[in-house]
């Protein structure tokens, strides 16, 4: 086989190689942000009930948001949070909805005593 025959087929093949490689790893990006996310929010679910509506048991929850998520899922991307109380059906009670969304600075006590 000559060698130009060679260097035109490569060059019609790499293209799409790279497509393929490149989407494999966005796809493991957006992969490892939904499971980070998806585990952060099994986390807050656990510190909630286990805080139950004691003060601070919120601003637990939110700290505990912002520890759990990694590189590829910056906490500086979430804009709003809601926190409710729910039946075993996942049907939000009493309309009772906390909205936190980032704008300034928050300034809480966890359930530890702890100032954030």
């Amino acid at each position: 086989m000559p060698f130009g025959q060679a260097m035109v087929e490569f060059a019609l093949v790499i293209p799409l190689f790279l497509i393929l490689i490149i989407g494999i790893i966005e796809f493991a990006f957006a992969f490892s942000t939904l499971n980070a996310l998806s585990f952060a929010v099994r986390d807050m679910a656990q510190v909630g009930v286990e805080g139950g509506n004691r003060s601070g048991t919120d601003c637990t929850m939110l700290n505990d948001l912002e520890g759990d998520l990694s590189a590829s899922s910056s906490p500086a991307g979430i804009s709003q949070v809601e926190i409710f109380w729910s039946d075993q059906n996942g049907n939000i009670l009493n309309n009772a909805i906390n909205v936190y969304a980032r704008s300034g600075t928050l300034t809480c006590t966890k359930l530890d005593g702890a100032s954030v």
